[in-house]
């Protein structure tokens, strides 16, 4: 009778893992082809040709894009993710609300997890993380994220995206906010402040050149 438990709850394990497979492919096509693709439609345009559009159009593409980015990604990790469940493995989570972090510490241990733990497990812990002198952690912050940006492309405009989230994360050490949590009173202003410096930055990101990006 144990065997035929075992197996029993082997098979609706089996199955709980195929039902979540499915769920995690469909999820992941809506988010890249009825989110993504179409938002990459609208706003790549404006991306193209910024002076040909005026600020509102600028201002929506670039917002427009933080989702595109975000559903894009994601959608690919849930596809990911998806396929390797029906096969019976598990595939670690890389993404967790990443829009709604009140810091960008935060952020970044919730957007593209396995990257950002690569970032500090292999670049900034050997070069002393937070066992230094706070200048050597604020140099040690800036180069991690200056590699991180010329890990995705060595133009000018992925070093900036780099410089801009070390300045993000140091100013946030500087200021205490990495560690300090948000309340119900400053959340909000800190959100906006997490979705708004990585949108700027993301101008830089998604502009092919860094005269677009300027545009």
């Amino acid at each position: 009778s144990g065997d035929l438990y075992a197996a029993i709850g082997n098979e609706t394990e089996s199955r709980d893992m195929q039902s979540r497979g499915l769920y995690l492919i469909g999820l992941g096509l809506f988010k890249k082809l009825l989110i993504a693709d179409v938002i990459g439609y609208l706003i790549n345009p404006v991306f193209k040709s910024p002076a040909d559009y005026g600020a509102v159009d600028t201002v929506a593409a670039i917002l427009g894009y933080t989702v595109q980015l975000y559903c894009d990604f994601s959608g690919f990790i849930d596809i990911a993710r998806g396929i390797s469940k029906l096969f019976g493995y598990d595939m670690p989570v890389n993404f967790r609300s990443p829009y709604f972090a009140a810091s960008f510490s935060e952020f970044w241990n919730r957007w593209h997890i396995t990257l950002s733990k690569f970032i500090r497990d292999y670049i900034y812990i050997p070069l002393g993380g937070n066992r230094v002198a706070p200048a050597r952690q604020y140099f040690n912050l800036m180069l991690a994220m200056v590699l991180s940006g010329l890990w995705h492309g060595e133009t000018l405009n992925f070093l900036l995206w780099g410089v801009l989230h070390g300045i993000y994360l140091a100013g946030e050490k500087l200021a205490g906010l990495a560690k300090e949590p948000a309340n119900r009173a400053t959340w909000l202003l800190r959100n906006l402040w997490v979705v708004g410096g990585w949108a700027f930055s993301l101008v830089f990101f998604r502009s092919t050149d860094f005269a677009s990006a300027l545009t």
